[in-house]
Order: C-alpha cells, then structure tokens, then sequence
C-alpha cells in the first residue's frame, strides 16, 4: 500500500479528498499536526515510502517512474469519483506535481496542488545523482536544513540507520526534477513558503509559474524549511480556504 489512510468519512457523500506527500525522510506521521487542523469532511491520506515509517521493513527504492506507475492506479481506487487535491512539501512537492500530471492523462483532474518548500523542478537542488554521495556529501547536505545538531548528525547509529535513507531519498529529488518536463500545464498551484526558509527560496518556488497557464497562488509564513508547531494552523487556513 503506497497510501496510509489517515482519515475517511464513510457518509455515502462525496467527500473530496487530500493526498499529502512527506518531504525527504518523512514518515507519514510528519503531517499528523497539520491534519488536526484540516477540515474534517475532508478525506485525508499520506504517501508512503518503501523503507519508511510503517514501511520501514520493506528495501529503499528509488525507481521513481516504476513507483509512480505503481502509486497512480491506488490514487485512482482511493478518489474514484470524488474530487481531489494534492499537498507535497519539499521533495513531496515534486510528487504531487507529477501524480497530478499522471492522473490528468487519465482523464482525473486536481482541483489543486499544493507546493510547499520545493524549488521548480528547472532548478536543481543536486548536480549528480545523489545515489553516489558519500557519508561527507550527506552530512553536509543533512547540515545545510538546519533541522538536526551536529552531535546528532554525527552519530554512529544514527549515520548507519539514516544516511542511506537519505541517500536514496536524495536520489529520488533528483530523478524526480529529471522526469518532470519544463512544459505549462492546467494544473491551479498553491504555494507556500517559510519566510525563514535558508533552503528554498520564495523566487525558486514562485519559478513553479513555469509550469501552468494558471496563475499560481503564493503564500508566506512566519518559519523555515519545515513547518512545525502553529504554523501548521496557518497552512492549514491557506489549504481550507483554497479547496
């Protein structure tokens, strides 16, 4: 199952539905705060992974096109025909993009797409694949978020259980920006920056224009890369009020 179900309302309506996707080396727990705050008519489920969270026992992957193809047709099972939208922070981002481009060949339309913290696909974050990044070139990498101390990301157990997760996770960012073209699409995008965000820029997010004729709807908060505490209220009104 590539999808966990975090919230379904089984009311016989149709309910629209939010699929969320983690940024890199998220579990789908990492949306549990935002999720208190959404709407609660609002069906909700999040994107897993092999190798994370729930999944955690299951070999990494970073065959993105194999899993895309994979994913899509659970997304198809889960919407039917309901409507939808997608949220994805960071590398999620990158991932809701290309679902909702998949899907859209399908004949299933997103009402909207929600970016958060993720530069255009045009605009690397890595130069080379990542897959080949020695445990340097991670911690540096892992060090410029700003979210782990040093004494953390220097860790014996946490560099042996961690870092080839995130080297694979680094892989798919980068096969992901490969695979998306730099073409203009019907998609309705919502961006949403952290004001603080030493990553990711507010102009590298608004560069999404590029992809749809629609003009993208951005918003700012008050942090940085990660949304954490009451932010996420506030990301949760901006969600609320665009659907």
């Amino acid at each position: 199952m590539w999808f966990e179900k975090k919230r379904s309302h089984c009311t016989g309506e149709k309910n629209h539905t939010l699929l969320f996707f983690p940024y890199s080396g998220g579990s789908s727990d990492v949306f549990d705060e935002l999720l208190s705050h959404i709407q609660e008519d609002i069906d909700c489920y999040v994107f897993q992974l092999p190798g994370m969270g729930k999944r955690l026992l299951e070999p990494l992957r970073n065959d993105v096109e194999n899993i895309v193809s994979e994913a899509v047709s659970e997304i198809c099972d889960i919407v039917k025909q309901n409507s939808f939208s997608l949220y994805g922070h960071s590398t999620g981002g990158l991932f809701a993009f290309l679902f909702a481009q998949s899907l859209l060949s399908m004949g299933l339309r997103s009402n909207k797409v929600f970016i958060a913290a993720e530069a255009a696909p045009h605009i690397p974050e890595f130069l080379e694949d990542p897959a080949s990044y020695n445990d340097e070139e991670i911690y540096r990498q892992l060090k410029g978020y700003g979210k782990l101390d040093d004494e953390c990301l220097q860790d014996d157990d946490f560099k042996a259980f961690y870092y080839p997760i995130m080297r694979n996770e680094f892989s798919i960012n980068y096969r992901l920006k490969h695979m998306i073209t730099r073409e203009k699409s019907e998609h309705e995008l919502v961006l949403v920056h952290g004001k603080q965000d030493n990553h990711v820029s507010y102009e590298n997010l608004q560069a999404w224009q590029e992809y749809t004729h629609v003009l993208v709807d951005s918003h700012q908060v008050d942090g940085g890369h990660f949304f954490e505490g009451d932010i996420n209220k506030l990301v949760a009104k901006i969600v609320s009020s665009s659907l």
